[in-house]
């Protein structure tokens, strides 16, 4: 049920929802569930101190998968994890990209890239092949599957979710759904 609410498809803009906004949310409600199994599962085995310490192990391991996710949980380091994958997706190259965060932990994103058709959705039939709508954040192409590993030396890396990314009349790179289509 939370993570369900905390992958909702659209952000403040009305645009999709970024992998990277996913994977927080999705974080996020993953160590509140696993906090609460661990204190049932605790409380189940061990009635004197058996919620708190499955509450405690049950986070823990909650924190373990997403650790580097919630250190990036800042408008800082959220927007150099954008700039690169923009770079990535202007290109139609897979780009590697260095930076300190703001905890002072060194991060590596990489971001992979493919060329993607523009959905079947968004393509009218007498545009041959343009986007079916006129307005300036209308999807005009091309379009990029993409996805982006964040790597915490000493940590771990984390794959965010593939997406499918594509270029607006304004020349912005959006996700236009949670998966590739290609």
């Amino acid at each position: 049920m939370l993570a369900s609410c905390a992958t909702g498809p659209r952000d403040s803009e009305g645009h999709p929802r970024t992998a990277l906004d996913r994977s927080i949310g999705q974080c996020i409600a993953t160590m509140a569930i696993s906090t609460i199994a661990g204190a049932l599962l605790g409380a189940a085995i061990n009635r004197r101190n058996g919620a708190a310490t499955g509450a405690a192990i049950g986070a823990g391991a909650g924190a373990v998968q997403c650790a580097i996710i919630i250190a990036l949980n800042n408008e800082q380091d959220r927007e150099r994890i954008r700039q690169a994958e923009q770079a990535a997706y202007s290109s139609g190259r897979s780009t590697t990209t260095q930076f300190v965060g703001r905890d002072g932990m060194a991060r590596t994103i990489r971001t992979s890239v493919a060329a993607a058709p523009i959905p079947a959705q968004l393509v009218t039939p007498a545009s041959g092949g343009a986007a079916a709508d006129s307005s300036a954040d209308a999807i005009v192409g091309p379009c990029r599957s993409a996805q982006t590993q964040i790597i915490a030396p000493n940590q771990g890396t984390v794959t965010l979710d593939p997406e499918l990314v594509c270029r607006t009349a304004q020349g912005d790179w959006i996700a236009v759904n949670a998966k590739p289509t290609a």
